[in-house]
């Protein structure tokens, strides 16, 4: 995964079409909704998306760990449907990526000093 996070930061749409269509078929159904939101999103340039925010640098970095805390808590909910825990462990993953490549000092333990 981490070719395909890397494609995003790097707002490559075709070599993210490129390797979600290598992986889709091995990926849960939720895991592949959310990669294939990633790619509308950069498609689109929607600047309300979440993702949109996060890869132009609008929020802050402890808005990015709450919403990584957020996806790590949805998807070890066992009683949320498997779609629903997939497609929050695709954006606990991107998270968790983003925050440990981001180009800023610090990388990960950036985000984990705090709170």
């Amino acid at each position: 995964m981490d070719r395909f996070f890397r494609a995003l930061i790097n707002k490559d749409i075709k070599k993210m079409k490129e390797i979600y269509e290598e992986i889709k078929t091995q990926c849960e159904k939720g895991y592949t909704k959310a990669l294939n939101g990633f790619v509308s999103v950069l498609e689109n340039n929607d600047s309300r998306a979440l993702l949109y925010l996060i890869l132009n640098k609008e929020l802050k970095k402890k808005e990015v760990k709450d919403l990584y805390m957020r996806s790590k808590r949805i998807y070890n909910d066992e009683f949320r449907k498997d779609e629903e825990r997939y497609y929050e462990k695709a954006w606990m993953e991107f998270l968790r990526y983003y925050m440990s490549n981001e180009k800023v000092e610090g990388g990960l333990d950036r985000y984990m000093e705090e709170g």
